[in-house]
Parts: structure tokens; C-alpha cells; sequence
């Protein structure tokens, strides 16, 4: 298998002890590209997040392959590996973040990762298309039809996220405080048979922005 220390442009999401089948809408957060943002651990224990997301990456159709057999048996519910780096933690799924200028084999691999889903337990795939829509880099993988959970736009998905980031500091544009979010965009977007949650960007600006919409969201 490649190396994979590339972008950021694909991770593993959904610890499988946060993860219900609630109708009210759920919070997702990415999480690992701050040294000082605090542990995995932490962020799961916060109890706010549904969805911790982090990071990987891809980088041919013969990659694609050996990647799902490697997520597979690392990190999801696969036991031919003894060096999983998440210990005895098993992750419900894998999430599409493709950042970098490439739109070939994510197809590949969604199927082959929804190929390791059983009657007993499924792999979830979750996508986070780029603003322009459609996305050059991911919509012949949206197309498949595979994913559960789309963070941004209406596609073909049983979920839709609004992503959202944080904090001014966590990206150019696009901050709603978290008063506003609840009053004026929540119920608008609550009213989509579709409608997922929300999905925060990112965990290491998160100072108090999913506490002050958990109960609402």
C-alpha cells in the first residue's frame, strides 16, 4: 500500500459508543490537524459530537483497494491487524474529504468499503463535497449513490449535515454565531426530510460553540 501522508483528504469517521439512530439532528466535528487541540479522547468525552472525523489519504485505483482492506482491518470491525491505532475502539464508518485537485478512484474505494458491510454491522460513508457544486474532485464517488451522510449540499443521500465553521479564526468566511444558527438557520433547514445535523469546523476552535447548540440542534 502507498504511503499516506499526504493532504488531508480522507478520514474515518463515527466512533461506534457515540453513535445512535436519533431522529433529532446530530453534530459531527473534524478533529487531528492541531498538536494542541487535545486527544481524541478528549473531544469524545465531551459528549457533544456524534461524529469525530479524522484524517487519511488516497492515491491510485490499486490504492483504493488495499486502503478499504486496510481501514478495514485498522480501524473498523476487520481482526487480521494487531496494531490497530485506535486500540480495541471500533469506528462505524469512513468519511470522503477531497481537498486536493484529483477526482479519480474515490468511487473505487466507496465500494469497496461498502462491500465489508453485513446484515450484523455496516460501514457508513459520509462525504463533504466543496462548496462548488458539483464537486470535480467527488462526484463520480457521490454518484454511486453509496454514501448515508453528505455534509453541505443535497445529493443523493439519506442525510444532509450544514457545515459550519466554529470561530472567525477557522476559516475566511462563513461564521454564524451560535444565537443566530439556533433562532434564524436551524428552523429553516429542520424543515428538509433530509436534514442530518450539523457538521463544525473544527474541533480545535470549538470553544463552547457545540455545547451552546447541542440542544438545539
Amino acid at each position: 500500500m502507498a504511503g499516506h501522508t499526504g493532504s488531508l483528504i480522507l478520514l474515518f469517521i463515527l466512533l461506534t459508543s457515540i453513535f445512535n439512530y436519533s431522529l433529532s439532528g446530530q453534530i459531527a466535528t473534524y478533529w487531528g490537524q492541531y498538536t494542541d487541540e487535545g486527544t481524541l479522547a478528549t473531544a469524545y468525552a465531551t459528549g457533544n459530537y456524534q461524529f469525530i472525523n479524522i484524517a487519511y489519504s488516497l492515491t491510485s485505483e490499486s490504492d483504493a483497494q488495499q486502503v478499504a482492506e486496510y481501514l478495514w482491518n485498522n480501524f473498523l470491525s476487520g481482526t487480521s491487524s494487531t496494531s490497530r491505532p485506535l486500540g480495541d475502539a471500533i469506528l462505524d464508518g469512513i468519511d470522503f474529504d477531497i481537498e486536493s485537485r484529483t477526482g479519480q478512484y474515490w468511487d473505487v474505494l466507496a465500494k469497496a468499503l461498502s462491500g465489508y458491510s453485513s446484515t450484523t454491522r455496516k460501514v457508513y460513508l459520509s462525504v463533504a463535497p466543496q462548496c462548488k457544486f458539483p464537486d470535480a474532485n467527488l462526484s463520480g464517488a457521490i454518484s454511486t449513490g453509496l454514501f448515508d451522510y453528505v455534509w453541505w449540499i443535497t445529493v443523493d443521500a439519506n442525510q444532509v449535515f450544514l457545515g459550519i465553521p466554529v470561530a472567525t479564526g477557522a476559516a475566511g468566511s462563513g461564521y454564524i454565531p451560535p444565537d443566530v444558527l439556533i433562532a434564524q438557520v436551524l428552523p429553516s433547514i429542520k424543515q428538509s426530510s433530509k436534514y442530518g445535523g450539523v457538521m463544525l469546523w473544527n474541533r480545535y476552535f470549538d470553544s463552547g460553540y457545540s455545547t451552546a447548540i447541542k440542544s438545539d440542534v
